[in-house]
């Protein structure tokens, strides 16, 4: 029998999922989308859920953005596990930047580098990195019976924070351009977020994947394709810039996930439940239990189990 899981790992204010692919081969294929951050609240990170379940590769690492929440889970994936095959967000980013003043900046400068050094323990271990659109032409990656599409962005859609670090690399500024440059950047690079659709042999859409990607994003894809997915992982942590009753009416999901951290599952709690009552939703938050270490949803079979 085939059949997919999706784990969904709680790692706190970030995301961190893991596609256990099973088709008539008896070896899972492996998917991880997105590595979560590395700090030391979280219950567990992509690689201790590796080691736990004793897999000996990845076969396809998927980064949907830069951001620190997404990337720094990854570079201890890349640095212990094999892994077969990445899909990157952009070509390298390689480039000198000075200590930065301004504190959001210092991030973003920070997460660009950690971009880079993933890049190169990637490389230093022979993964075979594919650009995203519209840099790369690849849309879809098979497992199986089951086809993980990208749909998101395609040519001519904006990218406004890869957009800023072309500026930088290609002009003469002075710090204090740079300093809001990057300070930007933090602000913009969920819109240049990937989504990815899990689909079956006969097109039923059974995961819908975004990253951080907010609202504008959504109104394009419901216009460019006919979305009804089974399980929607709700980008940018439930916040209000990235999912509304339209959107979610609009997808009619069976269910829907949020990955955030207790602190703000406790401020919007009520307000998530009253929406997903609204439009007919099952809803999980991967912090809804504190001993909770990831969700397990085995599609395109529901329902959800914690683990």
């Amino acid at each position: 029998m085939s059949y997919v899981n999706f784990h969904a790992l709680n790692v706190g204010r970030g995301d961190a999922f893991v596609l256990e692919i099973m088709t008539v081969n008896e070896t899972p294929y492996i998917v991880v989308v997105d590595g979560g951050d590395d700090l030391s609240e979280n219950k567990i990170t992509p690689t201790d859920f590796i080691n736990e379940k004793k897999w000996s590769q990845i076969d396809l690492l998927i980064l949907t953005h830069l951001h620190h929440d997404h990337v720094v889970g990854l570079l201890r994936l890349a640095d212990e596990i094999n892994i077969k095959q990445a899909v990157v967000p952009y070509p390298s980013c390689h480039f000198n930047i000075e200590e930065m003043t301004n504190k959001i900046a210092k991030q973003s400068k920070e997460v660009i580098e950690l971009y880079q050094q993933l890049l190169y323990k990637l490389e230093n271990q022979d993964t075979q990195i594919q650009i995203r659109p519209p840099f790369g032409l690849q849309k879809k990656w098979s497992f199986g019976e089951f086809t993980l599409n990208h749909i998101y962005p395609e040519t001519g859609d904006p990218l406004p924070a890869f957009e800023i670090i072309e500026d930088i690399k290609q002009n003469h500024m002075s710090l204090h351009e740079k300093n809001e440059k990057l300070a930007k950047f933090d602000v913009v690079s969920n819109s240049d977020s990937s989504v990815w659709m899990l689909e079956n042999e006969d097109k039923e859409q059974l995961l819908l994947l975004g990253g951080d990607a907010l609202l504008p994003i959504w109104r394009k894809l419901v216009d460019r394709y006919e979305l009804s997915p089974q399980g929607f992982k709700i980008s940018h942590h439930g916040m209000k810039d990235a999912m509304d009753e339209v959107l979610l009416k609009q997808l009619a999901p069976t269910w829907a996930l949020i990955t955030n951290q207790d602190k703000e599952y406790q401020m919007f709690k009520d307000e998530w439940i009253e929406l997903m009552e609204k439009v007919d939703c099952k809803l999980l938050v991967t912090c809804d239990d504190p001993n909770t270490k990831w969700i397990t949803s085995q599609l395109p079979k529901i329902p959800i189990r914690e683990r």
